[in-house]
């Protein structure tokens, strides 16, 4: 899989256009360290800066295939963490990816999206993973994703990007594009939330 993953980076083999781009930090370094010969399974970070969704992106033919085989729930595990590791080998990205595939497996069982949902939250993984890292799912498996509030969701999208907000002290390290870029977020998010306000009003009316 992983001279795959080189053969994809260096000759943009298996790509449509015969051309790959928007290549992730951790994954292009990891299939780097490949490259120079490190073993595919020691190739993954494990610091827990280098977590992101790239070995995520990489789990719905896993997903199909551990459906389609049936195997025992330890050697699953197994797949789905070794699978990760080749380029993101925290335990964060890890359980990440069982959790994907759990549900996807429900859903290739023809539950219906919300239901798969409330049986998902109903496994415990704490045979497998740590409950600390656990913990960093909570807001999934404690089946409160729902209350994710739309102005978490915007902070956070500035923090992963490293924008800063607009009536936040400028840091030594915000370059005058960045704040640029936080009001332009800023006065976007705020437009949004008037033009929402004044769609409901009309609504009422």
């Amino acid at each position: 899989m992983m001279r795959k993953f080189y053969e994809w980076l260096e000759d943009a083999k298996y790509t449509a256009l015969d051309t790959n781009f928007d290549i992730g930090i951790t994954t292009k370094n990891a299939i780097l360290k490949y490259k120079n010969g490190v073993e595919p399974l020691m190739c993954g970070f494990f610091d827990r800066r280098s977590n992101g969704n790239g070995s995520l992106m990489r789990m719905l033919p896993i997903a199909y295939y551990l459906y389609n085989n049936n195997y025992d729930i330890s050697y699953e595990v197994e797949i789905i963490n070794n699978v990760s590791s080749l380029t993101h080998s925290h335990e964060i990205s890890r359980l990440g990816c069982k959790i994907y595939v759990d549900y996807i497996k429900l859903l290739l069982d023809g539950v219906d999206k919300f239901d798969a949902f409330k049986r998902l939250i109903e496994i415990d993984y704490a045979e497998y993973y740590t409950r600390e890292i656990i913990d960093e799912y909570r807001r999934i498996l404690s089946g409160d994703i729902v209350n994710l509030f739309k102005d978490d969701i915007y902070n956070n999208v500035l923090t992963i990007l490293g924008i800063p907000r607009l009536n936040d002290k400028p840091s030594g390290g915000d370059t005058g594009q960045a704040r640029l870029l936080g009001e332009g977020w800023t006065m976007s998010y705020q437009r949004a939330k008037q033009d929402d306000l004044s769609f409901k009003k009309a609504e009422r009316q």
